[in-house]
């Protein structure tokens, strides 16, 4: 199926679209120097024992800027570009798309990519992207199902290998 004339409509004129969450960036920038403060601030008082409770919180943001990147879609598929690794997968692979909990998940049982929900992406294409995705899901028949355990799935078999 060829998803070209979608992105005819586009108002940059640009058959890229892409998209990112960087207010998600900065929150886990934030959590990382808040909570890492109060870390060496109890080490430096040697109460080890309340120092440690705050590592999980300093690891909890970390995940926010290795793990949400940007997103980029056209003609032939989505692309997911973080610090972890690029991975892809092509429009005519995709056979489910399911949203939970601020993640989702486009593809198919043995292959998926998982990004950030659309809802929280930013930059100027940003509703562009979001009417290329429903407008595709439509084409190929496919709903967007919310469930729970779209928030707890990673990307599978979509990584893109650098040369």
């Amino acid at each position: 199926m060829d998803y070209s004339e979608i992105f005819d409509y586009s108002p940059t004129g640009e058959r890229t679209i892409t998209v990112e969450a960087h207010w998600f960036h900065w929150i886990g920038w934030v959590t990382i120097l808040f909570f890492g403060i109060l870390f060496l601030c109890c080490g430096f008082s040697e109460s080890w024992s309340l120092a440690l409770m705050f590592l999980p919180w300093i690891v909890l943001g970390a995940v926010f800027p290795i793990c949400i990147g940007k997103v980029i879609l056209n003609e032939f598929g989505v692309h997911h570009q973080c610090p972890l690794g690029s991975f892809y997968i092509p429009w005519d692979e995709v056979e489910t798309i399911e949203s939970g909990n601020g993640n989702f998940v486009i593809g198919n049982p043995k292959k998926r990519v998982s990004m950030l929900e659309p809802g929280y992406w930013t930059g100027e294409q940003r509703e562009f992207a979001i009417i290329v995705l429903y407008e595709i899901a439509s084409l190929k028949g496919i709903t967007i199902e919310e469930r729970g355990r779209a928030t707890f799935q990673f990307s599978k078999n979509s990584r893109v290998r650098r040369k």
